[in-house]
């Protein structure tokens, strides 16, 4: 009987334990971290001023973006010139060409 009431307190002891950090990881992250995020959206002139500086970043980056391209534009009609006039380049425009059009 011993053994059996011994085997009864482990399991009863394993699982409060099992189920004791359980609810403190869920505290610390899940129940805690919704109610936060929920909170934080509920404003919505910063969640505003957010996105404005988001978007501001965004068309940054686009407009780098769009002078490389020009400056790549640039460089390539510059090299398909200097090919043109060199009738054994021609071979290389189609494959200059493909390699722009991926």
């Amino acid at each position: 009987m011993t053994t059996a009431n011994s085997l009864n307190g482990f399991i009863l002891a394993w699982t409060n334990t099992y189920g004791l950090i359980l609810i403190v990881l869920l505290m610390g992250y899940g129940l805690v971290e919704v109610p936060r995020q929920l909170w934080l959206k509920s404003d919505k002139e910063k969640l505003l001023r957010k996105l404005y500086f988001r978007t501001s970043q965004i068309d940054s980056e686009l407009y780098d973006a769009k002078i490389e391209l020009e400056e790549l534009y640039e460089k390539f009609e510059e090299t398909r010139k200097n090919v043109l006039e060199n009738e054994e380049n021609l071979v290389f425009e189609d494959k200059m060409l493909e390699i722009l059009e991926w």
